[in-house]
């Protein structure tokens, strides 16, 4: 998967351009409705004020969480933290100045979050554990 943002803040994956971001710290889709609002304090608020997380200058918390979950390492690396521990979240090119450090954890952290509840769906509702049964024997 592919995610490119241009100069004027359009957010392409693949090719497709799927959000805006601009520089007041807005997202919003390519219809423009808004998706989510980045205030000065790092809270993420989408809408109907609904709590997003916290996303600062190359990293970013879940709403509810006090760790966070994805780093923009300085090379450029996303780091993924979850229960199974650190694992690569793919590599942002480009994203070295503050100004565009802060843009990439944003798009990051939005974008994560929707593949973060997919991955949920996808998930086998199956649950292990012990428990009774029937047998039958000879």
């Amino acid at each position: 998967m592919a995610v490119d943002i241009d100069d004027h803040g359009r957010v392409r994956l693949n090719g497709r351009h799927v959000m805006t971001v601009d520089r007041a710290g807005r997202a919003y889709d390519p219809y423009g409705e808004p998706i989510a609002l980045l205030r000065r304090d790092g809270l993420l608020y989408g809408p109907d004020d609904d709590a997003m997380g916290w996303v600062g200058a190359g990293e970013a918390m879940l709403p509810g969480d006090e760790e966070r979950w994805v780093v923009l390492t300085p090379n450029g690396e996303v780091v993924r933290y979850d229960r199974g521990g650190p694992r690569p979240f793919g590599v942002w090119l480009g994203c070295r100045h503050p100004a565009t450090l802060q843009a990439c954890t944003l798009v990051t952290h939005l974008m994560g979050m929707e593949l973060r509840d997919r991955e949920r769906l996808a998930e086998p509702h199956v649950s292990v554990g012990i428990g009774v049964g029937v047998s039958i024997g000879p």
